[in-house]
């Protein structure tokens, strides 16, 4: 017995307790019988006898128990399943609630975007903006080491020029060349202007209309000249903190809510001495404006990463930054070689520097975070759409939906299948609607009566399953010949399952091939060969059907035919006691009427009752002919359903072998064409290589990013030494939109790279297998085909043969009725004879009337059991359809059951055809090829480049707030001598030429990092004094600036080859990570658009169209709407007719048995006197005289 689950604790409370009450019978037994074996009473035979029936009752009741114990949790499990899928159901509707919100806000990006532009574009045309190509070429005239002679052209060295002045390469790579430098320096031979002009219209430089002049550290004046034409004072304007206050004084602090007492302001003709605190609150309050006005920007500007960042105000001032702090490194550079009290307007510039440095870093940190945003956005659509085409309802066993457009169009020339049966005829006769009321009402009794057969006999459906398997069972065994019950049969047998022209080989105990002989093909008996192979029925459960067909089966029915043949039983014993007593003995009051007559009332009560009766048979049969014409649907819906069934069948076969043969035929030619044009095992091996490579490359990458840091090298960040760490929009934004982009990519190389391991696995290395399964598909359809033809020929002819005898149906109908009635009018007969005369002879009839009616009873009661019988068989059929419709497989095992099954739960053919897996490419095919169609990589390239240029654009000078050559200046008041180029060597400072000549012996085993600041140390008197502390600040800034630029430039040389010099463990086979990318996108771009497209429109597509074309044919809802009329046909009108004509006979007979007595009755009342009439004749006759 199976564990009681969860919910059945009722249930199990009551196989135990029958459990316990039959272990305490069994023992009760067991001691009775050991009693009954040494003292043998029959007072203990009884006992005993009686255990033996409360064992046997308990049993039964406990095997009862145990049958609902097991429906119970079949029907728990049944719930557990539904409640699996509706949660897998909520779980798909909430996935795809967060995609339909996802696309809903890509939606609104997109649509706020575009409006964004609209609003630019309506935007009045006199707005004020710096139109970046004359910012550019300006920067090209002004900047010392930007800039070009006249006559300069692409390729020409920079003459003229020492380092740090960049190199061509590195200048066309900056932030400056994006996209415009090309176009206004490299590609053209005339000056650098922001306009094309013929070289002739060029002469001196003079400045352009409104063109803004940048000389930051100089006179109001030429500061005011920075401001945009049509600017007046409180206009915001994104200047230096310095600017601003020599523009507008103090004012400017109370703007921003800063409060200045007037004791620390010190104010001259032409300064303004402002103290350093108050000058970094108003420098940090210019940077939350300015990211505020960033972070504005980004939530409503959602341009394309291609470049339209060149026409924003935001990249305006970018711009405007980058040329400041060009024009201020060469500042510093001039300041290397003159000196700076010199040049007062270094005082401003130094001043500046900071502030332009960290709006530099701020605007780098958001331009990334921009890209990393437009990064994800890109790879979230493209998410989105994979996951939308992800979504499908294709599946390698599911139907396609036969009323979508794409089957419609499949199908287009696909045979029709039949809604109706041309058997029975079209044209209806007038029927009498008084007829049609009264067939209706039949109609209703018939479904109440069978409803009250099925609660007679109380079965559920798990004991119909049972029985219709104990069925087929017997069935099976009863069709199959001992021979064709053996496994094996030799080689050249029409059942042998071959594999060629060898016999299927298959393992396990018993196997064929070992006998030299081959395994029989699948029947009733035998499942399909398989390993350790065994029959789907044992020798026990044969048995046990055989018992169950042939014994307890109609044991079942006995109980509803006692009555009936009880009942003529008792009427055939009363008619010959009767003639006995009657006619022999001359008893039951004798032969002759009474002496004294009888009286009117006498006569009349039983005329009555033969009347009432008389006309109670009369309704039973006009009952049973309003079941004529139900009888009649029945038969002729019984006919039309199996006939559409056939039909139906026969034209799904018809519509299956049409695709099913094109794709046998084309499966070769498809993988040859696949093997030439696309070779997947090469193909899938360097997709999956080369992809792998590129993920290590970029995993090293980033995690070298990440990892950069601190410089110097070996720093301890929040000392007082000089330490900084790697800023974010380097070491974490660069690393997050690779990372994001690599997973793009990742996801369209996997839909590309599924295609072709599916085309090497699915169809070239199963091509042997697919064949052989369409093949035997192919043959299973062509058997059912023609089984369907013959089987519809068959019934025709019994339609034929029905229809020629149907006008005799009535007649038949009401044989029996008409006997009842044929004894009612012979009744009558007799009794209007009576009635007339005593003496007439025909009084008599009476007798033969009531000698037939016994008869008729005796007949009666004999047909209403048999007809019961048929109707209560009939009934059970009907519950047996109802179990092949749910789970025909539980009950008739093999693959015609699977088709069934298929059919009734609207299903796919291809299971029950074993062409599943074989098939199961097309889908996966399918949807890749969907996703393929649209994959675009040149975003991802496009992302990667950018990411390059960001990358190039990162200046190692910007990471500090002083030059190295500021804390050399600074420096010098301790170490005279001490310059730039002797910073790393100091002792050069002192004279020696190296650290050996010093003769200081203890920095000589110091690293060559760590030897300057130990001879320093030396040198300074020790660590804590200021000499040791400015060179230190100089010295550590130099080193990180030099690490730094190195590391830059091996990551630039890993990334885009901008550099020649790569990071340690490099492979020089590589060129870059840029190209490698470009590279592998571009194979990925030719393998989809100029191999797999050609195939996906050619013979691969081809052979997907007809999978397409087999699976919308493959339709079997037509078998439930036959199956629905036949149901109907049959349970409802046929089973309920019958029930009704059963239980109507029944009736006639129990109306008989009063009028056979009123019969026996009347005739002799009849013919005795008339009690009246004797008193009036004595009342006559003349009173005797009494005298003499």
């Amino acid at each position: 017995m199976h564990p009681i689950v969860t919910g059945t604790d009722a249930i199990g409370d009551r196989v135990t307790l029958c459990l316990n009450e039959h272990r305490f019978l069994a023992y009760k037994l067991l001691d009775a019988l050991s009693h009954a074996s040494s003292n043998t009473t029959p007072s203990i035979l009884r006992t005993t006898d009686s255990l033996f029936e409360d064992v046997l009752k308990k049993d039964r009741v406990l095997l009862q128990t145990i049958k609902q114990l097991n429906q119970h949790q079949r029907a728990q499990k049944e719930l557990d399943r539904i409640k699996q899928q509706i949660a897998e159901k909520e779980a798909k509707i909430v996935a795809y609630a967060k995609e339909l919100r996802t696309g809903q806000q890509a939606i609104n990006s997109v649509l706020l975007k575009h409006k964004r532009v609209l609003e630019n574009a309506k935007a009045a045309p006199n707005t004020p903006r710096f139109p970046p190509q004359d910012i550019i070429a300006y920067a090209h005239k002004v900047a010392s080491t930007t800039s070009a002679a006249l006559n300069w052209q692409p390729g020409f060295a920079m003459v003229g020029f020492l380092p740090p002045a960049p190199t061509p390469e590195m200048m066309r790579a900056g932030v400056l060349s994006r996209g415009i430098i090309d176009s206004l320096v490299t590609k053209e031979s005339t000056a650098y202007t922001a306009t094309k002009r013929p070289i002739e219209d060029i002469t001196a430089p003079t400045p352009l209309t409104g063109e803004v002049r940048i000389n930051l550290g100089t006179s109001d004046e030429e500061i005011e000249k920075l401001f945009p034409a049509g600017w007046k004072a409180g206009d915001a304007i994104d200047l230096p903190a310095e600017a601003l206050v020599r523009h507008r004084g103090a004012a400017i602090f109370a703007d921003y809510g800063i409060e200045i007492p007037a004791n620390m302001l010190k104010t001259g003709n032409d300064y303004l001495s402002v103290p350093q605190t108050y000058m970094d609150q108003l420098r940090a309050k210019l940077e939350e404006k300015n990211a505020g006005h960033i972070d504005k920007k980004q939530r409503v500007d959602d341009e394309d990463s291609s470049g339209s960042s060149s026409s924003s105000e935001n990249d305006e001032g970018y711009y405007y930054l980058l040329l400041t702090l060009h024009h201020s490194n060469a500042l510093d550079r001039m300041g290397r070689t003159r000196n700076r009290k010199k040049h007062p307007e270094f005082n401003c510039h130094y001043r500046t520097r900071k502030m332009m440095i960290n709006y530099l870093d701020m605007t780098l940190k958001q331009n990334a975070m921009n890209i990393e945003a437009k990064i994800d956005f890109l790879v979230g659509t493209q998410n989105t759409i994979f996951a939308d085409l992800m979504t499908s309802n294709c599946s390698a066993s599911g139907l396609l939906t036969p009323d979508s457009s794409k089957c419609l169009a499949l199908t287009s020339k696909n045979i029709a299948y039949v809604t109706s049966s041309s058997l029975t005829s079209t044209s209806t006769a007038a029927v009498n609607s008084a007829l049609q009321k009264a067939q209706a009402a039949s109609k209703q009794a018939t479904l109440m009566l069978v409803k009250c057969v099925d609660d007679v006999r109380g079965y559920d459906q798990l004991w119909f399953q049972n029985s219709l398997q104990s069925i087929a069972t017997f069935a099976c065994d009863s069709m199959l010949s001992s021979a064709e019950k053996e496994r094996c049969v030799p080689i050249g047998n029409s059942a042998a399952v071959l594999n060629g022209s060898l016999c299927q080989r298959v393992s396990g105990n018993g196997n064929c091939f070992d006998q030299g002989l081959c395994e029989r093909a699948a029947n009733c008996y035998w499942p399909p060969p398989a390993n350790d192979r065994e029959p789907y029925y044992s020798a026990a459960d044969i048995s046990a059907a055989k018992d169950w067909v042939t014994h307890s089966y109609p044991n079942s029915f006995v109980p509803f035919a006692i009555p009936g043949v009880f009942l003529a039983c008792i009427v055939l014993l009363s008619m010959v006691v009767f003639l006995i007593l009657r006619c022999g003995c001359n008893r039951c009051y004798g032969r002759n009427p009474h002496r004294h007559g009888y009286t009117k009332l006498q006569r009349v009560v039983p005329i009555t009752v033969f009347g009432l009766f008389t006309i109670g048979i009369i309704l039973c049969a006009a009952f049973a002919f309003t079941q004529n014409q139900v009888i009649t649907d029945g038969i002729n819906g019984s006919f039309d359903a199996i006939d559409m069934a056939l039909s139906n069948l026969d034209t799904m076969t018809n519509n299956i072998d049409s695709p099913l043969e094109m794709i046998s035929s084309t499966v070769n030619s498809t993988v040859s064409q696949i093997t030439k044009q696309l070779n997947p095992a090469n193909t899938s091996i360097w997709m999956a290589s080369d992809m792998a490579t590129l993920q290590k490359l970029t995993s090293t990458f980033t995690n070298r990013l990440s990892s950069l840091g601190p410089f110097p090298l070996g720093c301890t960040t929040g000392g007082s030494d000089v330490c900084v760490s790697c800023p974010a929009a380097l070491c974490s934004s660069i690393p997050s939109a690779l990372t994001t982009t690599m997973q793009s990519l990742s996801s369209s190389q996997s839909a590309i790279l599924t295609i072709v391991t599916t085309m090497y696995n699915n169809l070239q290395q199963s091509q042997s297998t697919i064949e052989s399964a369409l093949s035997d598909a192919a043959t299973l359809l062509g058997y059912v085909q023609t089984k369907a033809t013959s089987t519809q020929s068959n019934l025709r002819s019994a339609y034929t043969s029905f229809t020629s005898v149907s006008s005799v149906q009535i007649a038949a109908l009401l044989a029996a009725f008409a006997l009842g009635l044929f004894v009612c009018f012979l009744g009558i007969i007799g009794i209007i004879t009576g009635v007339c005369s005593r003496t007439c002879c025909l009084i008599r009839i009476l007798n033969l009337s009531w000698f037939l009616g016994a008869l008729v009873c005796i007949l009666g009661f004999i047909l209403s059991a048999v007809i019961l019988i048929i109707a209560m068989m009939g009934n059970d059929m009907c519950h047996y359809v109802n179990v092949l419709h749910d789970n025909s497989s539980a009950v008739w095992p093999g693959q015609m059951s699977e088709i069934l099954q298929s059919c009734f739960q609207n299903t796919s053919l291809l299971n029950a055809l074993d062409i599943d897996s074989e098939l199961s490419f097309s889908c996966t095919l399918e949807d890749k090829f969907t996703i393929t169609n649209s994959l675009n990589f040149t975003p991802l390239t496009a992302a990667m480049t950018t990411l390059s240029t960001d990358l190039l654009s990162i200046d190692e000078t910007t990471w500090f707030s002083q030059s190295p050559e500021q804390l050399v200046n600074e420096a010098k008041a301790y170490i005279p001598n001490l310059t730039l180029q002797n910073l790393p060597t100091p002792w050069k400072a002192y004279g020696y030429a190296s650290l050996s000549a010093t003769g200081e012996t203890s920095c000589y085993s110091a690293s060559t990092t760590v030897a300057p600041r130990c001879y320093m140390n030396i040198k300074c008197n020790g660590g804590s004094t200021s000499c040791y502390a400015s060179y230190v600040a100089a010295y550590d800034t130099y080193l990180a600036e030099q690490q730094i630029h190195d590391s830059l430039v091996e990551l630039n040389a890993d990334f885009s080859a901008a550099t020649s010099q790569h990071s340690a463990g490099w492979n020089t086979s590589y060129v870059s990570i840029l190209n490698y990318m470009t590279t592998y996108t571009d194979a990925l771009t030719q393998l989809n658009y100029n191999v797999l497209a050609p195939l996906k429109s050619g013979v691969v597509g081809d052979i997907l169209k007809r999978v397409d074309q087999m699976k919308c044919s493959m339709t079997c809802r037509w078998l439930n709407a036959s199956y629905n009329l036949l149901y109907d046909s049959v349970c409802s009108n046929l089973v309920g007719s019958t029930l009704i004509i059963s239980l109507c006979i029944f009736l006639m007979c129990l109306f008989l048995l009063p009028i056979i007595f009123m019969e026996i009755v009347l005739e002799k009342r009849l013919r005795g006197l008339r009690k009246e009439s004797e008193k009036k004749s004595n009342a006559a006759k003349p009173i005797p005289s009494t005298q003499a």
